[in-house]
């Protein structure tokens, strides 16, 4: 029992954030048959935290939604827009640093 605590635990998770309205999570199943185990429809500012295990594989967000992982963070649904103005905040323009060689 106590390994198949920690394996779910060291599992990998990530966290969807709704940036918009009817952001859509889907959970897919891995084997022979790829098939959708569950979905969730989320409202802006709403937070789902998902886990993938021994049956789901693949994670579908649809809509705007900031999207966090032990990659880094991603954006769906929108490719017109910087991160920055999707999260409320001003872009900031500086110039990179110089380097003397």
């Amino acid at each position: 029992m106590k390994d198949e605590l920690d394996k779910a635990v060291q599992a990998e998770y990530i966290v969807v954030k709704a940036l918009g309205p009817g952001v859509s999570v889907s959970g897919l199943t891995r084997g022979e048959e790829t098939r959708f185990l569950h979905s969730e429809k989320l409202d802006p500012g709403e937070v789902f935290i998902a886990q993938f295990t021994e049956n789901v594989s693949v994670m579908k967000i649809r809509g705007q939604a900031e999207i966090l992982t032990r990659f880094g963070r991603v954006f769906s649904g929108t490719t017109d827009v910087s991160a920055d103005q999707l999260m409320g905040q001003e872009e900031e323009h500086t110039e990179a640093p110089e380097f003397e060689v």
